[in-house]
């Protein structure tokens, strides 16, 4: 099968199993979710007090490296990846309060799902 199949990790000159990668992603996930996840919500009750553009933009750059970060290690997270960099990149008239809801509501999904027992891929 493939995914047992060693393949020079492009980090290492070791080769490792698709396997093993995905036992040092998932260890790495329970090591920082955590701090991860306090990072995140604090940086949104930041962007939910943010009175410029200038500030939400910031707050957003920090968002999408913890979104990227928590993403890489569990899979359920990619949509909220996905948000915070669609509101980083894409142009936007919606309101920094909008954002803010919609973030908030992307996590609460995410976060549900995760409570939900759902595997990481």
């Amino acid at each position: 099968m493939l995914r047992d199949i060693p393949f020079p990790f492009w980090t290492s000159n070791q080769p490792i199993s698709y396997t093993e990668l995905q036992g040092i992603r998932q260890s790495k996930y329970q090591q920082h979710y955590i701090s991860l996840l306090q990072q995140v919500r604090e940086n949104l009750e930041q962007f939910g007090d943010a009175r410029s553009r200038q500030s939400a933009f910031k707050i957003l750059l920090n968002l999408t490296s913890l979104a990227l970060d928590l993403s890489c290690y569990n899979s359920i997270w990619v949509d909220f990846d996905n948000a915070v960099f669609e509101m980083l990149v894409l142009p936007s008239k919606a309101s920094i309060l909008w954002t803010h809801k919609y973030l908030c509501g992307i996590l609460d999904t995410t976060m549900r799902r995760l409570s939900g027992g759902q595997s990481t891929r």
